[in-house]
């Protein structure tokens, strides 16, 4: 399969398809690929594009350029609209109106969409700084590799913000202790540590960046997609129930993945002493 042109025109995402594998590029290096409201719905669009194109066998996610993967949210915007909302409620008690107490959000909205709606395998390509819930995405991604010129920011401290993401995701893979002290801290997490304690699998020059991030993504693509899919829900599924909750959902999803044939093929080329063909291209 060639290079597609997208549907749909994208002003802060750099969309491609080739092979088999999906490229989603953030790009607004003006701010540090900081995610807006129009990338966060183009992010969607892409993903959900991805995930709905049977061509499509593995997604790769990372930023435009060098610096950055992403700050994160889009501050500038956040800030214009917290001094809005303090304005109006300034206003309102100077007129003796009741002020209304706005509804509570929920933090890393990007990512948990992803997680509720992406069963493809995600790569991500950690290229530069990787912030706040921009941080998140490369967390909700199934690998991901980065830059020996890339880091990690934990910057919610610094923004006087209560973490969001990265509360759940950062004990899970860096144990309490570690969290908590980058969390609380501040304090970035380089690419050496990043490895040691399993927040990435693989560190990278910036040069062979994206050539690592197509290499493990076209042996996703060429791998039993059905398995995989399944091999997803069952390990998140077991990140908050118990072994035995987690092997009887095992039993069935080797029952659901059975008609697809990747077993039988699988063990045959295990037989044959030949390299398994899931798929053909």
């Amino acid at each position: 399969m060639t290079t597609e042109t997208q549907a749909r025109q994208l002003e802060q995402v750099i969309y491609t398809k080739k092979d088999g594998v999906a490229t989603i590029v953030m790009n607004n290096p003006r701010t540090l690929n900081a995610l807006s409201r129009i990338m966060n719905d183009e992010m969607q669009w892409a993903f959900l594009d991805a995930e709905n194109d049977p061509d499509i066998r593995a997604i790769i996610v990372s930023g435009a350029g060098e610096r950055a993967f992403s700050s994160g949210a889009d501050v500038t915007m956040m800030a214009e609209g917290q001094d809005r909302a303090a304005a109006d409620r300034d206003a309102a008690a100077r007129a003796g109106r009741v002020v209304d107490v706005p509804k509570p959000g929920s933090g890393s909205p990007l990512p948990q969409w992803i997680w509720r709606n992406i069963e493809k395998p995600i790569v991500a390509a950690v290229n530069g700084v990787c912030a706040g819930m921009g941080g998140v995405t490369a967390l909700a991604a199934d690998i991901r590799i980065m830059s020996s010129t890339a880091r990690f920011a934990h910057v919610y401290e610094r923004r006087g913000m209560v973490c969001s993401g990265e509360t759940w995701f950062l004990p899970r893979y860096m144990g309490l202790g570690n969290a908590m002290y980058h969390i609380l801290m501040a304090d970035d997490t380089g690419p050496d540590e990043a490895l040691r304690v399993g927040l990435v699998s693989k560190v990278v020059e910036p040069d062979k960046l994206m050539e690592e991030a197509l290499a493990i993504a076209e042996h996703l693509r060429d791998g039993p997609q059905v398995a995989t899919r399944w091999t997803k829900k069952v390990i998140r599924f077991g990140i908050w129930h118990n072994f035995f909750e987690t092997m009887d959902l095992v039993g069935i999803a080797r029952q659901l993945a059975g008609p697809s044939g990747e077993n039988r093929e699988g063990a045959r080329s295990f037989v044959e002493k030949r390299k398994p063909a899931f798929y053909t291209r």
